[in-house]
Parts: C-alpha cells; structure tokens; sequence
C-alpha cells in the first residue's frame, strides 16, 4: 500500500512540473514582447500570459481582466476573478479566458508551485512513525 502510495504521488509531482510553464512572455521597457525562460526572470518584471496559458510565477496582475482555475494548487474547482490592480496570480494558475499583464513577486525558485513540489519531495523522504501491532 506504502509503495502504491508514493508511487501515486511521484507521478502526481510529475504531472506539476510538466504543467509548470517553461518560457513566459516578457514586456520589454519599450512595450515590445520577448519570449524568455522562466528562469530569467526577475522581481518587478512586467510580463503577460493569455487564455489557456499558466501563470509562469506569483505575480500582481496590473492590466487585464480574466478568471483563473486554481484547482491544481488549491484542489478547488471554481473560478477566480482577476481584475485590474487587486488580484495576486500564483504560479501554475490557469488562465481561462482573456488576457493579463503582471508584475514578477517572486522568481522561479520561489515560486507556489515550486514550493509544493518541494513539500511533496521532502516528506517522500522521510520515513513515516514506527507502527506497532498490539493485540
């Protein structure tokens, strides 16, 4: 049962770190869109993500309106409103519709998604309380 278990969640850490988006798109000083490694960006970065398309990093949505889907980080199945200037996008959030600019709060490695992924490797290490049998 122990092996299924983990076995189960070994397959579930791969399905986040697939769905964890590669490249974002960023907006250059100029207005101009680059696409760019995740990796590279950086604290305070203006970026944009559209329909269909995962939230690279936790960032404040600063133009756009739209609805997330959560559900992969939070398990619940309804959807958010974004709007302009008061709405915090986590990482590995699903874009439903529309589309928005933001602002990068926190790189790569810091980021939501991230975090769980590592929670989820951490506690795969360690071993769990010994059992005893009585009766």
């Amino acid at each position: 049962m122990e092996e299924f278990a983990l076995d189960r969640t070994q397959r579930e850490v791969g399905a986040l770190l697939k769905s964890s988006p590669k490249r974002a798109t960023l907006i250059l000083d100029d207005g101009i869109e680059k696409e760019t490694a995740v990796a590279e960006l950086r604290v305070a970065k203006r970026c944009a993500y559209g329909r269909a398309k995962r939230s690279p990093l936790m960032a404040a949505c600063l133009q756009g309106k739209s609805a997330s889907d959560e559900s992969s980080l939070t398990g619940e199945a309804h959807a958010r409103r974004e709007s302009e200037w008061e709405t915090q996008v986590f990482s590995g959030t699903l874009n439903l519709w529309g589309s928005i600019d933001f602002e990068v709060m926190r790189v790569a490695a810091e980021s939501t998604l991230q975090k769980i992924i590592r929670l989820i490797q951490t506690a795969q290490k360690t071993e769990g309380p010994e059992r005893t049998v009585h009766g």
